[in-house]
């Protein structure tokens, strides 16, 4: 068990050395970005992939800059990204069984690939107010990357890690999308997946909630209380999934 293995640190299952780290990098990749030769390097290649095409499952919204509260909460949840890929880390070296180790391995993949989607997104949010058009290429990168991991999960942890790459190709395509029926039996498979025996029934139930904040967000879309809210939310609901997988 996670909790027992002597690896954890108070709330933390990853070194809190790993966190710093982790934030010092994003520190220095926001900063970067913010250099006028980077940015208008960064601005040509961007867009070198064309991520305009399959839109099927979020809105173009121009977001209002983050007040400084929404900026902590999205910090943690770059934080829960870490925690979520080296918690599936730490399942796969404990656990005695080899074939439940490699769907372990496989969904620290997928979360891994969170962690440069969490990135992404918040780059994007950085340049709000500054680069328009940075913040554009920045925000479609970290939705393509959620839209990937939503559709190619199944696939991943079934067959294999190098499934990711084509499904994301696919996916820009737009051979893969909620438009069509390959896209929403994907989806589907992957939430079949997460109810699998290999994660607690807690964090599947819990995972389900993250495609209902569209719903229930009472504010306007784009301001900065639509946006707080759905940060607060996912914070919550990735709480609740951080200490489920904890008693794994």
């Amino acid at each position: 068990r996670l909790t027992t293995n002597g690896r954890l640190n108070g709330l933390l299952l990853a070194p809190i050395r790993l966190h710093l780290v982790a934030l010092t990098l994003l520190a220095v990749c926001v900063g970067i970005v913010h250099l006028h030769p980077v940015a208008h390097a960064l601005e040509s290649l961007i867009y070198v992939v064309d991520l305009t095409k399959n839109r099927t499952l979020f809105p173009a919204v121009n977001f209002q800059p983050l007040s400084m509260l929404n900026w902590v909460i999205h910090i943690t949840l770059f934080s829960f990204s870490i925690e979520f890929a080296y918690s599936f880390y730490l399942l796969n070296k404990i656990h005695p069984n080899k074939t439940a180790k490699k769907k372990y391995a496989r969904f620290c993949t997928v979360f891994s690939v969170a962690i440069l989607q969490a990135t992404f997104g918040i780059i994007s949010h950085s340049q709000i107010a500054y680069n328009a058009k940075l913040s554009w290429g920045f925000l479609s990168w970290d939705r393509m990357l959620i839209m990937n991991n939503i559709f190619s999960t199944g696939l991943t942890v079934t067959f294999g890690s190098w499934i990711l790459i084509p499904s994301f190709w696919a996916m820009v395509q737009s051979y893969i999308g909620f438009h069509n029926w390959t896209g929403r039996i994907l989806a589907t498979f992957t939430l079949i997946i997460y109810f699998g025996p290999e994660i607690p029934k807690t964090f599947s139930c819990v995972f389900l909630l993250v495609p209902l904040l569209g719903f229930i967000n009472p504010y306007i879309k784009g301001t900065d209380l639509n946006h707080l809210f759905d940060a607060l939310a996912l914070n919550t609901i990735f709480g609740l999934t951080h200490f489920a997988i904890r008693g794994k």
